[in-house]
């Protein structure tokens, strides 16, 4: 999978790019008031997850972990899988319908 930088796209480009994630109706970025309000958000948000550092820290949270993902999702197993690396819990996964906003559209 080659991974969008979202973080060094410009205005048009990201619109473009989270439209087509879907879970962001074009209704927001269409008037120009809601989209000066969100767009700063969502591109602090993807430079977030852009620039994330996993942590190397030892220690495991003491929890159970549920994993939600949709079938039409562009992802790599390992990026579900990896959350078993976190914990001393269980770790489940489940599949949807759907891509990333399967929720959305069941």
């Amino acid at each position: 999978m080659n991974k969008k930088n979202f973080a060094k796209m410009n205005n048009q480009e990201f619109k473009d790019a989270v439209i087509q994630l879907g879970g962001t109706p074009t209704e927001v970025f269409e008037n120009n008031e809601l989209a000066s309000l969100f767009l700063p958000i969502l591109k602090n948000d993807f430079n977030i997850c852009d620039n994330y550092i996993p942590n190397t820290i030892d220690e495991k949270y003491k929890i159970n972990f549920s994993i939600l993902a949709g079938f039409d999702e562009n992802y790599e197993e390992a990026a579900l899988t990896d959350y078993e690396n976190y914990t001393t819990g269980e770790t489940t996964i489940s599949y949807f319908n759907g891509g990333h906003f399967f929720i959305k559209d069941s």
